[in-house]
């Protein structure tokens, strides 16, 4: 750059100047994150010449391993820093080439890429390629999130995917974890299965039947499916498989009927297929013919006999329609089976009914055989104890009874001869022993009708034989009250035996609650709500009863504290009684939720200036600060809070518990094999860990981020694949806006994030474009004056950068007009910006014009030169540009500003060395202007100096009559041509009359007199014309130019071809021949030839 600069300032243009070929003019660069990119580009010279020069670059992260090049094909190698870039991020931007052949732009686009896995189908860089992975191979996909390489795939994701997939690396990394990220981040959706049939029917199957049941799913993805049989006489192949089975989405479950293993009639039996989201049921029915057809005909009729005595035990059927009925189906009953049973119970249903004469004859009628009799004994017993019903006393009865003990001796598990004996036997007249004798009956199983019916009579007939309700008591009394056979009276005293039982008994409340739903007696219910309190039942099923004693009014121990314990919030419609408000007024000891419920009622239901609200004021007051301490919130503490949470004493501790609150929801799912919920927040932890309960569970949602996560019974962790349903339980807008503004200003967790410091070396590690500009611009220039404004190449790219974007100050300006060197037009902007706020910018200026020299590329410089000359320019820099500017003027005809002719005047004048070239611009420039005594001098010189060394140029005829005639260029015509450089220029020429237009034209290979300019100087009379053309030779090429003409106008006399110009005027003057022939006497004289 240095020896150009010097022939430059000598006015030497005479250098090879190559033409510049890329082969690459736009370069793409793909950087892996967090990587450095090495590459490199070609400069070459068209036909072997030698470049030199400097390349510089846009980008701050862009280092060249030279800067300098030189040679006639030059590589040049960079490396772009893509560390602390994001992936996705685009930086386009250029290198400059500043050289021999000229300054030129080459774009680059740098791209950083995300971090990718190669498999063996291809590179895997984002969660739709891991997506098409796993639809393509499961098996290969899987191996890959297993891996911990998967993280660097998942880095630049949203933060909710990076998160979730950290937290199921530490549950699982098996296929349904798989499966269930997927299904969590929105690539897939949930697998459901579908039975094509849901039942099939089989009869009469006679060996083992195998079948199918086609399973269809819906859409690609791993999940286990588990079968399981109900019926023993099903059996399966596999208990477990997974859709790894299914084949086009299709899969054939094989199941065996046993036919060994069925019943006779109806096998009915069900496969249950169990998937992590929903349970598929088969039907199974299996008929089997039965060997033999049983009847139950007789069963039906005996049982309708016995409801119907039932009926006329509690006076509901009269005994003569009872009768005449019995009678009628017994006599059927007899003639079909001819059982002689049959005739014996028509006449003991004539005995019941009180006609003992209608009953003595059936049995007067029957053929009484006592040896066939005697293979059946309760046969032949049940017709000695008839007999003896009718007789009543005397020695028979006495044989019968002896008969009967006999038989039961030998038979002691029959209830039907025990029964005949505890009607007959005097031993068992009074109730209390007939009581007695048949709770000997009762571990022996008997649970008949007919047993129990003994069993009520007794107490019927005696109600003080019930002295206590043990397990047999009640069980005879539930069957009394589910047929209806307890009278009021009895139901009163039953009550008054359970109020003083201490222990509970289910059984004993069922028969309480039955008989109350028959009398409506308080007494009843008395003992209802005393049992259920003594055994702390609170369950809802119960709240019926306790509703009913504070509607009646009963004064319990703890009724109203069971009565809200037992009370369904969620079911409840209504008010609460006025009593309970009454009663809970001095405390209460119930649980929040109950407590609740109380206070949210009164609020909505009492006048604010009646007695019972303004009692309970203050406690409730205080119950909603203690309740939003706790965290707790329902329907009800919700229109607690609203009447009295008052935004004046909210402090730090109330803020934080109300934005908890703020931001709760009650979860609720279906799946009923789900244990516990998670929360996944923003920040990726698992902060909340909840037993899942069946009614919903409370949860806290801060952010949109947060994710919810199920845990099943069995260790499996589920995403969205598990449905449910989410609440806010405290959706008021004033508190939520309340909180976020608190949040946002205390700096909470939930609220503003830590900011983080702007440092140099942040700026460096992260690039400047991960902060503000302005925090940008202060570390820069803090950094400047910190290093008392020492070079250093980092500072400089950063402190331009801020410039390009419009953030600058004096210091940082300063700072790149001392050290900023760059592509051109950029310190031409630079260099503006500087002098704008009055900085100092000749270094800059100076690195300008060198450059532009060096490039020769000098456009919009005069003003940048100016201020360069007027601040003691290196007079070698000076001298080069004045003189390239210059033979742009001349040689190229460039419009020039009047400054730099100025400039150039200025130096002469001051002694200064000045190139040929400055000075044939400067006679150019003032061709044809008036000019001063000095200016005059000056170029009068250098036109004599041009003369002499025949640098002829048509301007010079501008200049005075006088310099032309003591030059001889006066009466001379010159013809100018530009060529291009490395040509051949030949003239054709024609001098002679106008009209002889076609003559023949004269030519002459010319010299250039200056550079590529070539001039042509002739003599031209007066009645001559000249025609002339150009003729360009160039590498083989020729070029011609259009014919042009010269005509001369006002000739002068004087002068040698002046004179002849005036004899050709006016044709033979005397006058004229002698001035012609005086002038060549005298020029011989004085000019004599050696």
């Amino acid at each position: 750059m240095k020896n150009k600069i010097n022939k430059f300032a000598k006015g030497n243009f005479q250098m090879t100047h190559p033409d510049i070929i890329f082969p690459k003019t736009q370069i793409i660069i793909h950087v892996e994150e967090g990587k450095q990119y090495r590459g490199n580009f070609e400069i070459k010279g068209k036909g072997g010449g030698k470049i030199r020069g400097l390349v510089y670059t846009s980008s701050l992260r862009v280092r060249f391993k030279e800067q300098g090049f030189e040679g006639t094909a030059v590589k040049l190698e960079f490396v772009y820093d893509g560390r602390g870039l994001m992936p996705g991020n685009v930086e386009c931007g250029a290198f400059t080439v500043v050289c021999n052949g000229g300054e030129y732009d080459i774009k680059f686009t740098a791209v950083i890429e995300k971090p990718y896995l190669m498999t063996e189908y291809g590179k895997i860089q984002s969660i739709r390629d891991f997506k098409n992975l796993a639809m393509q191979d499961y098996d290969v996909a899987h191996r890959l999130f297993r891996s911990r390489e998967f993280y660097g795939l998942l880095k630049h994701e949203e933060p909710r995917i990076y998160n979730l997939y950290g937290n199921m690396r530490r549950w699982s990394l098996g296929e349904q974890a798989m499966e269930e990220f997927l299904v969590g981040i929105k690539q897939k959706e949930r697998i459901f299965l579908t039975l094509k049939e849901n039942e099939k029917k089989f009869s009469n199957i006679s060996e083992p039947v195998k079948e199918l049941i086609p399973i269809e799913k819906n859409t690609w993805g791993y999940m286990k499916i588990k079968a399981e049989t109900v019926g023993e006489f099903l059996s399966t192949e596999r208990e477990e498989f997974c859709t790894e089975h299914f084949i086009s989405n299709v899969y054939d479950f094989a199941y065996t009927i046993d036919d060994k293993k069925l019943h006779a009639g109806h096998n009915y039996g069900k496969i249950i297929f169990y998937t992590p989201y929903e349970e598929l049921v088969y039907q199974v029915d299996v008929w089997k013919e039965p060997k033999e057809q049983v009847s139950c005909g007789e069963r039906l009729v005996l049982a309708n006999i016995l409801k119907n005595l039932l009926k006329c035990d509690r006076g509901d059927l009269g005994k003569e329609v009872w009768l005449k009925d019995s009678l009628e189906s017994l006599k059927k009953l007899y003639e079909e089976s001819r059982n002689e049973i049959y005739l014996f119970m028509q006449a003991h249903a004539c005995l019941y009914a009180g006609k003992e004469e209608k009953a003595k004859w059936i049995l007067e009628n029957y053929d009484y055989n006592r040896l066939q009799l005697s293979e059946w004994p309760e046969k032949n017993s049940y017709y000695l104890f008839l007999t003896a019903c009718i007789r009543k006393e005397g020695s028979h009865v006495q044989r019968v009874i002896e008969e009967i003990e006999k038989a039961y001796s030998q038979n002691t598990d029959s209830w039907s001869l025990f029964c005949m004996m505890l009607n007959i036997h005097p031993e068992y007249k009074t109730p209390e022993k007939r009581l007695k004798a048949i709770k000997t009956q009762a571990p022996i199983g008997a649970n008949e009708i007919l047993f129990y019916r003994e069993c009520y009579r007794c107490y019927r007939e005696k109600k003080e034989t019930l002295k206590r309700l043990g397990a047999f008591e009640i069980q005879v009394l539930n069957f009394a009250a589910k047929y209806r056979l307890i009278s009021s009276e009895m139901a009163f005293y039953i009550a008054n035996l359970a109020s003083q039982k201490k222990e509970f008994n289910r059984m004993l409340l069922r028969l309480l609650m039955r008989l109350y739903g028959e009398y409506k007696e308080k007494s009843l219910l008395f003992a209802i709500c005393t049992m259920l309190i003594k055994d702390n039942r609170t369950s809802g099923e119960y709240f019926k009863w306790y509703e009913m004693a504070v509607q009646e009014g009963l004064k319990i121990a703890q009724l109203y504290e069971y009565y809200m314990l037992s009370l369904d919030v969620r079911k409840f419609r209504g008010r609460l009684q006025k009593s309970v408000h009454l009663y809970f007024m001095y405390g209460n000891t119930l649980p929040y939720k109950k407590a609740a419920f109380l206070y949210a009622d009164i609020i909505q239901n009492e006048d604010e200036e009646g007695q019972i609200y303004r009692h309970y004021r203050e406690e409730m007051e205080k119950f909603a600060w203690s309740q939003l301490s706790k965290r707790h919130i329902n329907e009800q503490l919700r229109i607690i809070y609203r009447k009295f949470l008052n935004v004046r004493y909210l402090d730090a501790k109330r803020m934080n518990a109300l934005n908890d609150i703020c931001h709760a929801y009650e979860v609720k799912t279906k799946n009923p094999r789900m244990k516990w919920i998670l929360v996944i927040e923003k920040d990726g932890k698992v902060n909340q860990h909840i037993p899942y309960k069946g009614e919903g569970t409370k949860v806290y949602l801060y952010d949109k981020e947060a994710r919810i996560v199920w845990e099943s019974k069995d260790g499996m962790y589920y995403t969205d694949s598990i449905g449910y349903d989410t609440e806010r339980l405290f959706y008021e807008p004033i508190y939520i806006e309340l909180c976020k503004t608190y949040m946002d200003g205390s700096g909470d967790r939930k609220g503003a994030q830590e900011i983080e410091e702007v440092t140099f070396d942040s700026v460096k590690q992260k690039g400047p474009d991960a902060y503000e500009l302005a925090d940008v611009l202060k570390v820069c220039t803090g950094k400047i004056q910190e290093t008392e404004y020492a070079e250093d190449d980092y500072l400089t790219f950063l402190a331009f950068w801020l410039f390009e974007r419009g953030q600058y100050d004096q210091v940082s300006l300063a700072y790149l007009a001392q050290y900023y060197c760059g592509a051109t037009k950029k310190m031409k902007r630079l260099w503006h910006a500087a002098v704008e706020k009055k900085i100092s910018a000749q270094n800059l200026a100076e690195k300008i014009i060198t450059q532009m020299l060096f490039a020769e590329e000098v456009t919009g410089s005069e003003e940048i030169f100016q201020y360069y000359y007027e601040r003691e320019p290196y007079f070698r820099i000076k001298q080069a540009y004045l003189a390239y500017m210059a033979q742009e003027y001349v040689v190229k005809e460039r419009i020039v500003s009047s400054c730099i002719f100025e400039i150039m005047e200025k130096e002469f004048g001051q002694g200064e060395e000045l190139a040929q070239v400055c000075r044939i611009a400067l006679l150019k420039f003032y061709a044809g202007k008036e000019l001063s005594e000095t200016l005059g001098s000056m170029l009068k010189g250098f036109m004599k100096e041009m003369r002499l060394k025949s640098i002829l140029f048509p301007f010079y005829l501008k200049y005075p009559k006088q310099w032309l005639q003591e030059l001889m260029l006066h009466d001379k015509v010159m013809v100018e041509y530009h060529a291009k450089f490395g040509g051949k220029v030949k003239l054709y020429y024609q001098i002679g009359p106008e009209e002889l237009e076609g003559a023949v034209y004269q030519s002459e290979i010319l010299e250039p007199v200056f550079e590529n300019i070539y001039v042509k100087e002739i003599v031209v009379f007066s009645d001559e014309c000249l025609r002339y053309q150009w003729k360009e030779i160039r590498e083989e090429k020729e070029s011609v130019s259009e014919k042009m003409s010269y005509l001369p106008k006002d000739t002068d006399a004087e002068g040698r071809y002046g004179r002849i110009n005036q004899m050709c005027k006016e044709k033979g003057s005397i006058k004229g021949m002698d001035g012609y022939q005086s002038e060549e006497m005298a020029a011989e004289e004085m000019f004599v030839l050696y």
